[in-house]
C-alpha cells in the first residue's frame, strides 16, 4: 500500500541523518532542533497559484497583533508548486516553517519577545546544498521591518524607508561591516514581497470564508504495515496528517463572472482579499484565482497559461 510522500517527509529524514552523521556539533544541534520542530508542526498544503498571489499581492494591514493569529503554534506550509523568489539570489521555495520564535526558531533563542515571529524558507534544492533554511525574523509591533539570516550566515535588514542593509563577516577577525546591496531598488522590491507573503499567509488561513480540512495518511492498516516494515529493518511509511484550505463562497472560474462584460481575450485574475466592514469589525474573505474571458479566445499573455496550469494542478 502506498501513502503520499511529501517534501516535508524528505526534510525530516534529512535532518535526522544530519543530526546523526555531522561532525560539527553546532550543525548536529541545529539539525536536531529542526527535526523536533518539524515533527511538532502541522502540515498545510498550499496551492501554487495561491501562494504566488500571496507573494505578489500587497497587504493592507495595520493591526498586526490581530492579524497574526495562528491556529497551531508551528505550521509547515508545503507548496504544491515551488514559489520562485529572488532575495540574495533566485531560488525556488518548496516549504515554509512558520511560527512564533519560541515555537519555530531552531536556534532556540532565549527570552524573545512574545510578538517575535520567524518564517523559515526551505528551497527545492535543499539536498544539494547546506541543509539549513533561510530564516526571516520580524515582530508584529515593529512591522513593516524584517531581518533575513541566510543558511550561509549572511544577515540582511529591511525597512520600507531605508531599504535593505547587509551585514557581512570580514575574514577571521569577526569584524562585521554594514554595506548597501549592489542593486538596492531590486532588493527592496524583493524584500517587500517577502514581507507581503509573511502577512498574507496568515491572513489567508484566517480568512472568514475558509475552512481548514484534515487528511490522514495513517490508520490501522498503515500501522500494521509499519510494524512489519520496522521488524524487517525498513523505514516506516509517513503517517503524519496534513491540512488544506477549503474556500467557500468564492469566485473560482469564469462562469461565476457577472454576464455583460465581453472580453476578446482570456486572462488570469489573481487571488485577492475582499474586505467587509460590519458592526462587529472588519471581515476579510479570500477570493480564489480564476480565469475570465471566452474559452475560445486567445490568452492575453503567455504568463497566464502557466498560472492557469498551476491553478488546475493545485486544487483537490
Amino acid at each position: 500500500m502506498k501513502t503520499q510522500r511529501l517534501f516535508f517527509d524528505d526534510l525530516v529524514a534529512q535532518y535526522h541523518r544530519e543530526a546523526e552523521r555531522s561532525k560539527i556539533e553546532i550543525d548536529k544541534e541545529v539539525a536536531r532542533n529542526l527535526g523536533k520542530i518539524l515533527n511538532s508542526s502541522k502540515i498545510f498544503l498550499i496551492n501554487g497559484a495561491v501562494v504566488d498571489d500571496l507573494y505578489h499581492v500587497p497587504h493592507d494591514n495595520t493591526d498586526y497583533n490581530q492579524t497574526f493569529h495562528l491556529p497551531f503554534p508551528a505550521i509547515f506550509f508545503e507548496l504544491i508548486s515551488p514559489l520562485e523568489i529572488a532575495l540574495t539570489q533566485e531560488r525556488k521555495v518548496k516549504g515554509i516553517l512558520y511560527g512564533k520564535m519560541e515555537d519555530a526558531d531552531f536556534f532556540q533563542h532565549k527570552g524573545t519577545p512574545p510578538d517575535q515571529f520567524v518564517m523559515n524558507l526551505f528551497y527545492d534544492d535543499v539536498n544539494k546544498r547546506r541543509a539549513f533554511p533561510d530564516s526571516v525574523y520580524f515582530r508584529t509591533s515593529h512591522l513593516p521591518n524584517l531581518a533575513l539570516l541566510t543558511g550561509e550566515g549572511f544577515f540582511y535588514e529591511y525597512t520600507p524607508e531605508t531599504g535593505v542593509i547587509a551585514t557581512l563577516r570580514e575574514g577571521d577577525e569577526k569584524v562585521y561591516q554594514r554595506v548597501q546591496p549592489h542593486n538596492p531598488d531590486k532588493m527592496r522590491a524583493n524584500f517587500q514581497r517577502l514581507l507581503d507573503l509573511s502577512v498574507n499567509l496568515i491572513d489567508y488561513i484566517n480568512a472568514h470564508n475558509v475552512v481548514i480540512q484534515k487528511t490522514d495518511r495513517g490508520g490501522p492498516i498503515i500501522d500494521v504495515i509499519n510494524r512489519k516494515r520496522v521488524k524487517k529493518g525498513k523505514k516506516p511509511l509517513p503517517t503524519k496528517p496534513y491540512y488544506w484550505i477549503d474556500v467557500t463562497q468564492s469566485v473560482a472560474n469564469e462562469e461565476n463572472i457577472v454576464k455583460g462584460s465581453s472580453l476578446e481575450y482570456r486572462e488570469w485574475v489573481r487571488g485577492h482579499f475582499q474586505k467587509y466592514h460590519t458592526t462587529d469589525g472588519t471581515i476579510k474573505n479570500w477570493i480564489e484565482p480564476y480565469v475570465r474571458g471566452p474559452t475560445d479566445a486567445p490568452w492575453k499573455d503567455n504568463r497566464y497559461r502557466v498560472l492557469d496550469d498551476m491553478l488546475k494542478k493545485g486544487y483537490k
